[in-house]
């Protein structure tokens, strides 16, 4: 876990005890008690206390700190102006435009390396938008962070300094601010290629309510034997099954060693898919490592020695892999295989790593983790930031741990020794960051890096020579906007296969990652993506795979213990491996879980969706590969010829898949346990325009498609059109649910397709009817409608006799319609009125069987009213769902 400085070696860390108490350790630093006796009087300045810069590449401005100094251990939110922080006033001059293609680099310095400085800039005062920070720990002798004017604007900042822990008499700062150009040669680079493969489709599995709660930093793990999945949430591990035959079931067991589950700071756990044995480790601030290993997911498990002598005291990894040989076929660095717990030769080395103050150190097993040999340093801090990613293991033996900040770029640090000797290899142009970086390791070598790039946006490189050398470097969000992005973690395949999951935003702003103290408060929304190549990185397809459901509303706060409460949930990383089908699978924690949360409710009022508007949550869910080509070529669905036996394959598309299409009217419902993924769609019109449709190839010689679906008291029915000719109709009338409770479990399988273009359609919708998703059997769909659903805002309360309910719906800019559904618990007769942004009346529905509908055209965004009125003779419960048809 980070601490309160966001890129440093160990300087404050919080953790949860068992019982869910907060420890907090704070490493040595001066206290220069004679600073602490400077009387607190008058405010100070820098001196000089302001300076402008314009747009001129190579021009700055200096200054140098006043104040007496002193500690302040929670970084802005305890220091005093004048006392142990000060500012200086940064005035940029000219236009966004006449910036085009240069930022500007802020550096604070100073001497000895006990001092300890902190670096905040501000958007017009000290009170203002948080543009960026730096707060390394000790021992450094300098501090930056940076301006962009494409995203901060010009004008007024407010550049400030926290004096840590520093007695600025004795050690005072110099402060330079220097117009720099944004990339080489001062141009912008060139956009990415777009892949032309098929976007792969994902799934979400959650475990149940009482499961995975806390599992801020997940790491997974894939067992190729048993195809189950092994996942750490805390003090929890959990085994987790997945049924193919229905795509939408997981089974979630706590497997917890009794080592593993009484006490964490720091959670880990890795499963060497080539053993298939799975290392669990619990990390205590004593420099103990309480670990354990299972070789039957679970069953039983092995207490391990847990890490080398010494280890750190934070952000530990676990990885392994084959051993570096020699050519006679020894092993390199000298190691020597010894026997483990069953008295047999484990064939593959073990290591565990972590930071500690000022360098960070590995130790390998020799013994399948039963115990580890001395750990040695693989940086220092004259190198590389304290925080690092997690091991990979190349096929050859070559060990990768990457670093998000080695002399200002990201980095892997190699080992070709088996861990006996260590190497940084940078990634020429890139800049460091705020998450760790991740590798992935294709079966020919070829490496694959993530990284979060300082500019905040999400970036691949590749190695073909153990990272001597670095192609294709680019940035894998741009095709969708994404301007701020945290947590990679990549995986790879074949050689030229490979894929990265990430959370991202298209909000931009250094607020979006940091203490958002200030209004206005960010307002971005973080989704997680993942990025795929087939083709060794020349280009990428990228997926919203939690889409219209966030993972996060407002802040993902990367800087430790100075960060708000509730906006550090997710801690420091998340994970990905593949499984041996070549599926890939994505392990993060979800902080928005509520449908008030997920549907987008300004719970503050605001006007805006902040952090304040957000759950806080951290519940374990893992992003399962349901479709499209995986990271194996061996598995992917056969071209046909040469007489090969046809490949059956089963492919799952959610009802809020992109690729399915749907006419105006239909809303989405939430957090239902019973739905596919825990969501489904309902309409509840009677218009014969209203469809819902899927189009598909199927690529054997046969296949076949299944329409999932819920029934409910309220329940009616639709016809289903296959390729143009009426298969009948769905019935969706049953004993028991509501219009927003349906059963769930009933299908309607067509089969006997032939190879080729296929569409399946749900027409002439008469009453509620419900959508769960498809089964494709030996078929996959590409299809990419124009418009689909947006967001739904559902809403709610009680309607006294002739009274009325109001809510506010906001229409995004493009929408081309919106869907207005009102239901009452009593058939009595209901009227809804939809009031456009200027407050006219744009719509009016009555039902007289506690159903009202509308459904219309719109030709402007904003904020629409809706007012239901209660037409009865007596109260009742009333709920709402509005839904805008966008464009996509």
């Amino acid at each position: 876990m980070k601490k309160a400085g966001p890129k440093g070696f160990v300087k404050i860390a919080k953790r949860r005890s068992a019982a869910g108490v907060a420890l907090s350790t704070f490493v040595a630093v001066a206290l220069f008690a004679s600073a602490l006796l400077v009387p607190l009087t008058t405010s100070q300045a820098s001196n000089p206390g302001a300076g402008s810069l314009g747009p001129v590449t190579g021009t700055s401005a200096t200054w140098r700190g006043t104040a007496p100094g002193g500690t302040s251990p929670e970084g802005q939110t305890t220091c005093v102006e004048g006392v142990n922080c000060d500012t200086y006033t940064l005035t940029l001059n000219g236009t966004p435009e006449q910036w085009a293609g240069k930022k500007v680099k802020v550096t604070i310095g100073w001497t000895l390396p006990a001092s300890d400085y902190d670096l905040y800039i501000h958007k017009g005062s000290v009170t203002g938008p948080e543009v960026d920070n730096s707060g390394e720990a000790p021992p450094v002798i300098s501090e930056s962070a940076e301006i962009d004017p494409a995203t901060a604007g010009t004008g007024v900042f407010a550049v400030r300094v926290v004096y840590w822990a520093a007695a600025g008499a004795a050690d005072q700062y110099t402060g330079t601010a220097s117009v720099e150009n944004k990339h080489a040669g001062g141009a912008e680079p060139t956009p990415p290629p777009v892949s032309t493969a098929q976007p792969p489709a994902y799934q979400i599995h959650t475990p149940p309510a009482n499961l995975g709660n806390g599992a801020g930093e997940p790491t997974i793990g894939l067992n190729w034997a048993t195809g189950n999945a092994m996942f750490i949430a805390g003090l929890q591990t959990l085994k987790v099954g997945f049924d193919d035959a229905n795509p939408a079931a997981s089974t979630w067991t706590n497997v917890s060693a009794r080592n593993t589950s009484v006490t964490s700071f720091d959670p880990i756990l890795f499963t060497d898919w080539r053993t298939n044995r799975t290392f669990v480790s619990q990390l205590l601030p004593s420099k103990v490592s309480l670990m354990a290993f299972t070789d039957d997911d679970g069953k039983t498990w092995t207490p391990s020695q847990g890490s080398g002598i010494n280890s750190g005291v934070d952000h530990q990894t676990v990885g392994g892999g084959p051993y570096a040989r020699n050519a006679d076929g020894s092993l390199k660095g000298g190691a020597i295989q010894r026997p483990g717990a069953d008295l047999k030769i484990y064939p593959n080395a073990v290591y565990y790593a972590s930071q500690d103050i000022g360098v960070a150190e590995i130790a390998r097993s020799d013994d399948g983790g039963l115990t580890f040999g001395v750990a040695v340093p693989m940086y220092d801090i004259t190198q590389c930031g304290g925080l690092h990613g997690h091991i990979k293991v190349a096929p050859d033996g070559t060990v990768y741990v990457p670093n998000k900040s080695c002399g200002g770029e990201q980095s892997v640090v190699v080992s070709e020794d088996n861990g006996l000797t260590w190497s940084v290899r940078r990634i020429p142009g890139s800049t460091s960051g705020r998450t760790d970086p991740s590798v992935g390791i294709g079966s020919d070598g070829t490496v694959y890096v993530g990284f979060a790039n300082g500019d905040g946006t999400m970036r691949t490189a590749v190695s073909r020579d153990k990272g001597l050398t670095w192609e294709h470097t680019q940035d894998v969000g741009q095709q969708l906007g994404i301007k701020n992005s945290v947590f990679p973690a990549a995986t790879a395949g074949d050689g030229d296969r490979a894929a990265v999951f990430f959370l991202g935003s298209t909000t931009g702003g250094a607020q979006g990652t940091g203490t958002d103290q200030t209004a206005p408060y960010f307002d971005g929304q973080w989704y997680g993506f993942i990025a795929t190549t087939y083709d060794r990185g020349r280009s990428w397809v990228t997926v919203n795979a939690t889409p219209n459901d966030p993972v996060q509303r407002g802040v993902v706060c990367t800087n430790g213990t100075t960060c708000p409460s509730g906006t550090r949930n997710l801690l420091d990383f998340n994970d990905m491996e593949v499984d041996k089908q070549g599926r890939v699978l994505a392990a993060f924690a979800d902080g928005c879980v509520s449908a008030s949360c997920v549907q987008g409710v300004d719970k503050d009022g605001d006007g805006r969706l902040t952090r304040f508007d957000n759950d806080g949550a951290e519940k374990a869910t893992i992003i399962r590969q349901s479709g499209g080509l995986g990271l194996f070529a061996a598995f992917d669905p056969p071209t046909g010829g040469g007489g090969t036996e046809p490949v059956v394959t089963t492919t799952y598309i959610n009802e809020d898949d992109a690729r399915v299409e749907y006419s105006n009217g239909w809303h989405k419902e939430d957090n239902f346990a019973g739905a596919s993924g825990g969501h489904f769609r309902h309409n509840n019109g009677k218009d014969a325009a209203h469809f819902a449709r899927l189009n598909f190839e199927v690529e054997g010689e046969t296949g076949a498609i299944t329409l999932h679906y819920g029934t409910s008291q309220r329940g009616n029915s639709a016809e289903v059109i296959l390729d143009g000719v009426s298969k009948g109709v769905v019935n969706f009338r049953g004993l028991t649910g509501g219009t927003r409770t349906p059963v769930f479990g009933p299908s309607a399988s067509f089969d006997g397709l032939s190879r080729g273009q296929h569409t399946l359609e749900l027409r002439a919708i008469n009453g509620t009817v419900y959508v769960d998703g498809f089964t494709l059997k030996s078929a996959t769909s590409s299809a990419r409608p124009s418009s689909g659903p947006g967001q739904t805002t559902s809403g709610g309360g009680t309607a006294a006799a002739g009274g009325s309910l109001l809510s506010t719906v906001n229409v995004p800019e493009g929408a081309q319609a919106i869907s207005v559904s009102v239901g009452t618990s009593l058939d009595v007769p209901v009227q809804v009125v939809l009031l456009d942004p200027n407050g006219l009346a744009l719509a009016t529905a009555n039902g007289s069987n506690g159903v009202a509908v509308i459904n219309r055209t719109v030709t402007q965004a904003g904020a629409y009213q809706l007012k239901v009125v209660n037409l009865g003779l007596g109260p009742v419960q009333v709920w709402t769902a509005a839904t805008p048809l966008v464009a996509r």
